[in-house]
């Protein structure tokens, strides 16, 4: 049963900026890191994240929401790898704090939903995820999954209130 209460989006509003502070502090070394491996192919040159017009030509058809999420950093970074660093990691801590909400919502008590969420944040298998620029579509699919999971999960709580 999820938890909804105002209690729980306290709780959650005090999460949010301490899971990401964590995660910009835990990976604040990836700010000096320039591109590598796949980046070059995936970004620097891909003509697709430099305009939406390139986008909507779709040179490189794929991953379009990768795509336009690049295409935000090269609007605001053009080809400095540190401003790109910064979606990575914002993706790593939003991801923190949804796993946070959900193990919240399922009446979990809160230092387990702490535990999971430091845990996720710390754990050696997310590294090259968030270091690496041109990987950043596994941060997001997993927000999206995250996000839709829990929003089953409300859905399914409501028909039961209805009925």
């Amino acid at each position: 049963m999820m938890d909804s209460g105002p209690h729980r989006t306290r709780r959650v509003l005090i999460a949010f900026p301490i899971l990401l502070a964590a995660a910009f502090l835990l990976y604040a070394k990836n700010f000096s890191n320039e591109w590598t491996y796949d980046d070059y192919s995936v970004l620097v040159h891909n003509p697709d994240i430099q305009s939406v017009e390139a986008f909507s030509e779709g040179q490189r058809p794929g991953r379009p929401v990768r795509e336009l999420s690049y295409l935000i950093d090269y609007r605001f970074f053009k080809l400095d790898p540190s401003g790109y660093h910064i979606q990575n990691i914002f993706w790593h801590g939003l991801n923190a704090v949804l796993i946070f909400y959900l193990i919240t919502g399922c009446a979990c008590d809160r230092r387990i939903a702490w535990a999971a969420s430091l845990l996720f944040l710390v754990h050696p298998v997310n590294v090259e995820v968030v270091a690496q620029i041109s990987h950043r579509k596994d941060s997001l699919v997993l927000a999206f999954c995250l996000i839709s999971f829990i929003s089953f999960i409300k859905a399914v709580h409501s028909q039961r209130r209805r009925f």
